[in-house]
């Protein structure tokens, strides 16, 4: 899933590589592809995550707190983005995450604009 969300990125122009991690994994996995064009923001709400997120290769880390809902929390992480001056509006967002639904693991990859 991680390898569909860096191609699909590499492949857009203007576009950020958003990932969200309680762990870091999929932030390392997508560092060990080397995304050619797109550049990684990993989000984590851990400060220990955090610093390991900022040894991995073409990563950006930014602990924010997740909000109850994935939209909440999205938006959060757009609006660090266009505050840093890392987004504009225009910019494409491939976001990945897994999201933990009672039991189930539940991988996502969307696509949105930044506004």
């Amino acid at each position: 899933m991680v390898a569909s969300a860096v191609t699909l990125a590499d492949s857009l122009q203007d576009s950020k590589l958003v990932v969200f991690t309680l762990q870091g994994r999929m932030a390392r996995y997508a560092s060990n592809l080397r995304p050619q064009r797109a550049p990684i923001f990993a989000f984590t709400p851990s400060e220990e995550v955090y610093r390991q997120l900022a040894l991995y290769w073409g990563t950006f880390p930014a602990c924010i707190d997740f909000a109850a809902g994935p939209d909440r929390t999205i938006s959060a992480a757009e609006k660090f983005l266009r505050k840093n001056k890392w987004a504009t509006p225009g910019d494409r967002m491939v976001i990945v995450s897994d999201v933990r639904m009672g039991r189930e693991l539940i991988d996502s990859i969307q696509l949105r604009v930044v506004k």
